[in-house]
Formats: structure tokens, C-alpha cells, sequence
């Protein structure tokens, strides 16, 4: 999640959206979901990483359960 504070609804969809995305690949395809995940992770810190690590934390998401 790259947004700033100050855009709260959008941000709220975007988890929302980004939320119903996982689990549907949890279910369908967890190989997709792990390898998309560890490419953009790899991106750097600043790049995806951190943001994608603060978004998953809010959702409670855990990437260590997918299989």
C-alpha cells in the first residue's frame, strides 16, 4: 500500500480488494500467490516490500500459511 494517509476510503478499498484477491488465490492458486508475492518483495524495501509487508500486517495475513 503506497497511499498517503490523507486518501483513508481509497485505501480502505484497495486493502479490501487486495484482501479478497489473497484468499481467492489462497484457495485457487497458492503457488501464484507465494511467487508474485517473493518477485515483488524482492523489488527492495522501498520498493514493494515495505509497503506490502505494512498492508499484509493490516489485513492479518500471514504469508507463511500458504503452501
Amino acid at each position: 500500500q503506497k497511499r498517503a494517509g490523507h486518501e483513508r476510503l481509497k485505501r480502505c478499498k484497495d486493502l479490501y480488494q487486495a484482501k479478497a484477491l489473497i484468499e481467492a488465490l489462497v484457495e485457487t492458486d497458492p503457488d501464484l500467490l507465494r511467487d508474485t508475492t517473493e518477485d515483488a518483495m524482492a523489488q527492495g524495501l522501498k520498493g514493494w516490500k515495505q509497503p506490502m509487508m505494512r498492508s499484509l500486517e493490516e489485513l492479518n495475513f500471514d504469508m507463511s500459511n500458504i503452501s
